[in-house]
């Protein structure tokens, strides 16, 4: 944001700079208004898209959907934001490319940012055969995911039965954690769930169809 608001500053400088040596070299002032009224149009009609990148950057200051170093999801990107400049955002996605987005096409979509509040729920779902002792995997769920160290213990996490689908019985498993703790705690329940249903022989069934020959 410090270096938008310089190069803000530079730019209007300069302009201000151009008006003041054209009075001093005694064209008149209305001369003056007309001539900066002349470039501006052009200027507007040829950087439409440059002005609207522009614009976007002054709300993005205004109103801080995002600042840097935030976690944010925006025009298919989901990246750390490395700098908010006069025209584009830079990110820093997740396998460590660096990517620039125009600021336009940041506005014009929906912002996620993960940073914001502090913490964010993983949303996960475990599915269990119906031949499987239910109680047992929900017994298993809820001892993993307060058994991991980042996992919040306020908001209270949630393990419960979402629905009984076609091929199992669907569990909701809804940790709360640090933004920036989110994809490794994925990972490392997504593991530890599936070891603990191997052990313990339960099943996690896949799609199924039964073919009859006539």
């Amino acid at each position: 944001m410090i270096n938008l608001f310089v190069a803000v500053v530079y730019y209007s400088i300069i302009l201000l700079v151009v008006v003041l040596a054209l009075a001093v070299a005694g064209v008149p002032m209305d001369s003056i208004i007309f001539i900066v009224g002349v470039i501006v149009i052009v200027l507007a009609i040829a950087l439409q898209d440059s002005l609207g990148n522009l614009a976007a950057a002054v709300i993005f200051l205004l109103f801080q959907p995002f600042k840097v170093g935030d976690m944010v999801e925006a025009a298919g990107i989901f990246g750390t934001v490395r700098e908010i400049q006069m025209f584009r955002t830079l990110f820093l996605s997740r396998d460590n490319t660096a990517v620039s987005v125009p600021n336009m096409a940041i506005l014009n979509g929906n912002i996620t940012n993960y940073s914001q509040e502090g913490v964010v729920r993983l949303d996960m779902e475990f599915m269990v055969s119906y031949s499987d002792d239910l109680l047992k995997a929900k017994q298993l769920l809820q001892e993993i995911i307060t058994g991991n160290e980042h996992v919040l213990a306020d908001p209270v996490p949630v393990v419960g039965v979402k629905e009984l689908g076609d091929n199992g019985v669907s569990f909701v498993f809804r940790p709360f954690v640090a933004a920036e703790d989110m994809w490794q705690v994925r990972y490392d329940l997504t593991e530890k769930v599936k070891l603990a249903f191997d052990e313990a022989g339960i099943t996690i069934p896949f799609p199924q169809r039964d073919v009859h020959m006539y």
